[in-house]
């Protein structure tokens, strides 16, 4: 699942994201396969979904992967962990997108 979801975020970088979001989507279908809905690495993947969505306009789609994976991070770790804060960096950049979608200030890759 790592190395779809690495791959994912090379090609997210690339502007490659329709191809990003494949890659992510076969990360998180192996993580579903083996593990609880709260693992660790199926939140970051919801959260990668969540960028890549906004990356392609869809905002409404884009900010509930957002939410879900930072209270499902949020509730197993505390809100000050850093993934919980890079997600809510997303969120804040899909809210402004949202709003004015010239606008793009992208907070992470």
């Amino acid at each position: 699942a790592s190395s779809f979801g690495n791959h994912a975020r090379a090609l997210a970088a690339l502007g490659r994201t329709n191809e990003a979001m494949d890659a992510n989507e076969r990360a998180i279908s192996i993580v579903e396969s083996v593990s609880d809905s709260d693992h660790l690495m199926r939140t970051v993947f919801t959260a990668n979904r969540g960028r890549y969505l906004a990356d392609l306009g869809k905002y409404d789609e884009a900010e509930q992967n957002l939410v879900a994976s930072i209270e499902a991070m949020q509730a197993r770790f505390g809100p000050e962990y850093w993934r919980v804060l890079a997600a809510r960096d997303d969120l804040d950049r899909v809210r402004r997108l949202r709003s004015d979608p010239s606008s793009d200030a992208r907070q992470s890759p």
